[in-house]
């Protein structure tokens, strides 16, 4: 797993520092700070921000996306009602790497978008970011 991790970010304005690390973190940043904009009764102090998430090929498909992320919050004493946790799926081919824009790569992001349902990841609106919705508000 790769990415960023903000703490006490309440002051922070998410998008100008994702920014400022880099193109993909950007992205990230700037969804989850709309997703922050738009639930005001969330409490949010931390953001996880993840760019790249691997699993070798004999552990895809048993639903640990949300398992990682949670031990992940809970190695890194986050909590996870009051994290937004962003991500943008893409899948890698089992040697590694993307793969090219065709009908295999279609399959592959349909399979890993539905691995990602399935562990209770939800898109962001139209956009390809997905995110965890936080645990203890039921209105997220």
């Amino acid at each position: 797993m790769n990415g960023w991790i903000g703490w006490q970010i309440q002051d922070e304005d998410l998008f100008d520092a994702a920014d400022a690390i880099s193109s993909d973190a950007c992205g990230l940043g700037y969804v989850a700070s709309k997703i922050i904009d738009a639930y005001p009764l969330a409490f949010v102090e931390n953001a996880l921000l993840i760019d790249r998430m691997y699993l070798v090929p004999k552990w895809r498909g048993h639903r640990l996306s949300n398992h990682i992320i949670n031990d992940l919050l809970g190695l890194l004493r986050l909590d996870p009602d009051s994290t937004v946790v962003v991500l943008q799926p893409e899948p890698q081919r089992s040697e590694g790497g993307p793969y090219r824009e065709n009908q295999e790569r279609e399959r592959a992001m349909s399979k890993l978008q539905s691995a990602y349902r399935e562990s209770g990841l939800v898109p962001w609106k139209d956009s390809d970011m997905w995110w965890l919705k936080f645990a203890a508000n039921d209105e997220a």
